[in-house]
């Protein structure tokens, strides 16, 4: 089974949640570990290139399921910027389900994004698994993200896709904006962000972390 056809069938579990998710570039993966031969990454979750990939398979009626053994299993390797505390057991379950060997290398989204473009052709990461879309920009300008399966796209409502198929977004965050009741009526809070920029009422009126990395991530996509 190449390793397109692997991240179609754990990338389909992956979306039950709404971070980002990538795929990385990478050659076919064999039974049991082997140096991978050329990988790319993304933020959010998209499966590795292949030449021609092949369609899952499908049992047929009455058919017994093999079942394999952890050095049996295909090995899948993912980069993720979200902590274990949050998602490893959903990644633990997946590879139980799928009959993967899930690997995860936990750390700093940008710092494993960083990881990818040293490692090129060497990186063993199959996909990149991303806390904001900072990193994904960088990923895909350099090539390093591969197309992500139709099926798997289409499981995502638009908004939350990359527009080229090469991520989708697995959770999401919602910001609101405090204010003093006593001071301000609700009617004269702006329906949208940008609508503070530029409106002499709000200047020196704001307070927010400037030094916060999501926010950052935040005001960067807002600038695009």
């Amino acid at each position: 089974m190449r390793r397109r056809d692997l991240i179609r069938l754990g990338g389909l579990g992956l979306t039950a949640g709404w971070t980002l998710l990538a795929a990385c570039q990478s050659a076919e993966p064999t039974a049991t570990p082997a140096p991978p031969t050329s990988t790319a990454a993304g933020a959010g979750m998209a499966p590795t290139a292949s030449p021609t990939p092949a369609a899952a398979a499908t049992p047929t009626a009455g058919a017994t399921p093999t079942v394999m053994t952890r050095s049996q299993s295909a090995v899948v390797t993912i980069y993720s910027g979200r902590s274990k505390s949050l998602i490893g057991p959903l990644l633990d379950r997946i590879g139980q389900e799928l009959g993967l060997d899930v690997r995860v290398r936990y750390g700093d989204t940008a710092e494993l994004a960083t990881a990818i473009l040293e490692e090129g052709d060497r990186s063993p990461a199959d996909l990149f698994f991303g806390q904001d879309a900072g990193a994904l920009g960088a990923l895909a300008k350099e090539g390093r993200l591969a197309p992500l399966p139709s099926e798997l796209l289409q499981r995502v409502p638009q908004p939350y896709r990359s527009p080229k198929e090469l991520w989708v977004g697995i959770s999401g965050r919602v910001r609101t904006v405090i204010y003093n009741t006593e001071r301000v009526k609700p009617e004269e809070i702006p329906a949208s962000i940008v609508d503070f920029a530029g409106n002499e009422r709000w200047r020196a009126r704001l307070g927010w972390a400037p030094t916060n990395g999501s926010f950052q991530a935040f005001v960067t996509a807002l600038r695009r």
